[in-house]
């Protein structure tokens, strides 16, 4: 089982806990995060995937957002605490009560670098230890689950118009640019619009491809054909933007 999040997790448990007949013979568990971490879904936490929060994320620069997104990934791809409860406790009692020590292999900390068929049929990972990057083990398998999550697919259907699309970043494979109504950035006529749903992570944050933010996004594009703006959302309870000092006006 290669991927530390929610899949892995819950095939590996599943894995874990057959029965004796059907049982594998020995299941592994590799992952590159340093440890098998919860899903952060604490109420301040949520506040990441409210209206209010993607439009102030949409403000910073890039680098900043880049940032934001690394250090608030286990709000949206952790494991449920019940999951990784439920491993342990069937890890314990495979262990102390069926005496199967064997059964089970978690290897967080490392990452894959290379996969080889073997002559038996079977595959060879070769892992880097994060810490120790200059050692590689070498872990046999009969099957490779691959439960590392997934990409957006490249919008090739763009590539007719793709030179007047603006992007956010540098390089080809940046996201397209969008505006505060999800309609992509370019040089035509301003009221062809063309709107993306779920491809601008990295200017709107980790709610952009998560399903709360959904029906407000809808919400902003029908504004945006019907020509209105509807009444704003309820802001949260956190001010994620400073409040700047009121400028003095100078009578004359």
């Amino acid at each position: 089982m290669v991927g530390g999040g929610q899949s892995g997790a819950e095939a590996f448990l599943d894995l874990i806990s057959r029965p004796a007949t059907e049982l594998p013979r020995r299941v592994g568990w590799i992952t590159r995060r340093r440890n098998y971490f919860p899903l952060d879904d604490s109420p301040f936490s949520n506040d990441y995937y409210m209206p209010c929060y993607s439009e102030y994320f949409s403000g910073l620069p890039g680098a900043t957002r880049d940032l934001l997104n690394n250090r608030h990934l286990l709000t949206s791809d952790g494991i449920s605490e019940a999951t990784l409860r439920a491993i342990y406790q069937r890890m314990y009692e495979r262990r102390f009560v069926d005496g199967a020590a064997d059964l089970m292999a978690l290897l967080p900390n490392r990452e894959v670098v290379r996969v080889a068929g073997d002559p038996a049929g079977g595959w060879d990972l070769s892992l880097v230890h994060n810490d120790h990057p200059g050692t590689v083990e070498t872990v046999e398998a009969d099957v490779i689950v691959w439960a590392t999550g997934f990409a957006p697919p490249r919008m090739d259907f763009l590539a007719p118009i793709a030179g007047r699309l603006e992007r956010d970043g540098t390089g080809a494979d940046g996201e397209f640019k969008i505006d505060r109504d999800f309609a992509l950035r370019w040089d035509g006529p301003p009221n062809r619009n063309i709107f993306v749903q779920n491809g601008a992570r990295r200017q709107r944050g980790l709610a952009d491809s998560n399903l709360s933010l959904l029906a407000w996004r809808s919400q902003r594009i029908v504004d945006r054909l019907r020509g209105v703006r509807t009444d704003p959302q309820i802001e949260s309870f956190l001010e994620w933007s400073p409040k700047l000092p009121a400028q003095r006006v100078q009578e004359v």
